[in-house]
């Protein structure tokens, strides 16, 4: 998965016609965040960060960030993720879906 994002996060820098750099200064957000992302498939703990990239490079932010679009007429899908820290030292991630929402993630997993 972090390839994918990568490769859309070099496209949407291409597509807009700005550097890293260029792009974190418009973004007000670190160049780290975008270097990482395009470097290491890394993806942004703070959502404002996310939502704030995603702006500047013009794109959808479902797509930029988890490789599917909201296609939804309206803005009422949901997606939710927890991290919780277990006794163990393992972390767990749970991630809640509406059911088309989650059909979509499982196919891009399979893939």
């Amino acid at each position: 998965m972090s390839n994918l994002l990568k490769e859309r996060m070099k496209n949407a820098l291409a597509r807009s016609g700005l550097t890293q750099i260029e792009a974190a200064r418009l973004a007000k957000v670190s160049r780290d965040y975008i270097h990482k992302a395009t470097q290491r498939g890394s993806v942004p703990n703070d959502k404002a960060v996310r939502d704030r990239i995603s702006k500047v490079l013009k794109c959808d932010n479902s797509w930029l960030w988890w490789g599917f679009e909201d296609d939804s007429p309206s803005k009422s899908r949901k997606l939710k993720i927890h991290k919780d820290a277990l006794a163990s030292g393992k972390t767990k991630i749970t991630i809640e879906l509406d059911s088309d929402l989650a059909e979509k993630v499982v196919n891009i997993l399979k893939s």
